[in-house]
């Protein structure tokens, strides 16, 4: 059994390849606070 982390940690989550849309993962406790830092949205996030 794994224990639960509060490590903030990202991954790429589109295989490899040419597409029109990259998803990128980000979880933890300052998943939000680190996004908003480097992503701008119109609605917010």
């Amino acid at each position: 059994m794994m224990e639960y982390s509060h490590d903030t940690i990202s991954a790429i989550s589109t295989p490899l390849g040419v597409g029109g849309i990259s998803v990128l993962r980000v979880s933890g406790d300052k998943a939000i606070n680190v996004v908003s830092k480097i992503f701008k949205s119109k609605i917010g996030l």
